[in-house]
């Protein structure tokens, strides 16, 4: 029997005509773009082609926001923290929640005397009066890093009103989120983006898919973040030979999911609101939803209230059910690492106890009732 595949916030499957047009640009297009001569030229053109093509596809304004590949999201997050190291001050202020490539580099500041302080972030949403008292408390604070859509329960933090706000009480400080999870559904608006005060923000590839490797910095012009300083690349901003084809691949996925998007969201509220109204009726289950806010319908944290989550996951997936502990990047994080769940105000058992379902765009009804029922199955069964 073929697996049930509910992992999608992990990585998805990459689009036929996105490998396509991979292959396509490996081919056409080898030559290095930063080579002088007429073949590297021409992948420049065709770099820059793709790029304009990406910016139009979301609706980013290229006269406002400079559009950066990346190798992925986790770096771009990276590059943001560590920006605050070509300053001779500044502390960073970051979602209690975050992402581990936000948290653990927020760790690597400490290590250079920068304060790094944390906003509340009950059940997944970032607390604008706890941003707010901690603006106040340190006028040296100059990067916020809030993360759009948790990337472990699904709640939607309002980045548009808490950047308003932290820009009017610190007009100098740089606000970034990590949007990673907000592109597919179209939860994040870049105008709204824009007229609100986000300065940067990143994604990853392999979240839409595309085949992993690259991602985007959407970066508002005239910051230059990096501390590389090794070939000069995407405007100096991200160093390093762009991969031509990667970028390719992802153009050509991000035109396809946008050319059906209303069909897309359509498709993940119906199927998120026939597994919210079917695990009800087991009452050993208890779905993360009773934050006060709006939650993505590409994922659903759901406790049991008798098995770990790790047992949980196993017994799925030797039942070919593929979901997640939480995120696949805290799993892979030290044991003594912080649990996002408990950083949300979760009791720690519900914490151990949650695993992650996301859905994708090859998700049936018929996923959703083997899910269902091979939960019922382990309930009766444990």
């Amino acid at each position: 029997m073929e697996c049930v595949y509910l992992d999608n916030a992990a990585t998805t499957k990459p689009f036929s005509e996105s490998l396509d047009s991979f292959v396509r640009a490996e081919r056409d297009s080898f030559a290095n773009p930063s080579s002088s001569h007429a073949l590297g030229k021409e992948s420049r053109r065709f770099i820059e082609s793709k790029r304009r093509m990406i910016a139009e596809i979301l609706g980013i304004d290229a006269g406002y926001y400079n559009v950066v590949f990346i190798s992925n999201a986790t770096q771009g997050n990276e590059m943001m923290l560590q920006s605050l190291l070509k300053r001779p001050y500044g502390n960073a202020l970051i979602g209690a929640a975050e992402h581990n490539s936000i948290s653990e580099n927020g760790a690597i500041l400490k290590r250079f005397d920068r304060k790094v302080h944390r906003i509340s972030c009950p059940k997944g949403f970032a607390d604008a009066d706890s941003m707010i008292r901690k603006l106040d408390e340190d006028d040296r604070i100059r990067l916020v890093s809030i993360m759009q859509t948790n990337n472990v329960t699904g709640s939607v933090s309002d980045v548009y009103s808490l950047a308003e706000s932290a820009k009017r009480l610190r007009p100098e400080t740089v606000f970034h989120s990590d949007c990673v999870q907000s592109l597919n559904l179209g939860i994040i608006d870049f105008h709204q983006a824009r007229k609100s005060g986000i300065d940067a923000m990143t994604f990853s590839s392999h979240k839409s898919y595309a085949p992993k490797g690259t991602g985007l910095l959407v970066i508002r012009k005239g910051l230059l973040p990096s501390l590389s300083i090794g070939g000069g690349q995407e405007g100096g901003i991200r160093g390093g030979t762009e991969a031509v084809g990667l970028i390719s691949a992802y153009a050509a996925a991000l035109d396809k999911l946008f050319s059906i998007k209303s069909e897309y969201n359509a498709r993940s509220q119906r199927l998120c609101k026939m597994f919210l109204d079917s695990i009800r009726d087991i009452p050993s289950y208890k779905v993360l939803r009773d934050g006060c806010g709006e939650y993505s319908s590409g994922i659903v944290a759901l406790c049991s209230r008798k098995l770990p989550s790790e047992v949980l996951q196993r017994i799925l997936s030797d039942k070919g059910i593929m979901v997640s502990v939480t995120s696949a990047c805290s799993s892979n994080a030290m044991k003594g690492s912080d649990n996002k769940l408990a950083l949300m105000g979760y009791d720690p058992a519900i914490a151990k106890n949650t695993i992650r379902l996301s859905f994708g765009i090859s998700n049936t009804e018929d996923d959703i009732r083997r899910t269902v029922s091979a939960l019922a199955d382990i309930d009766k069964e444990y």
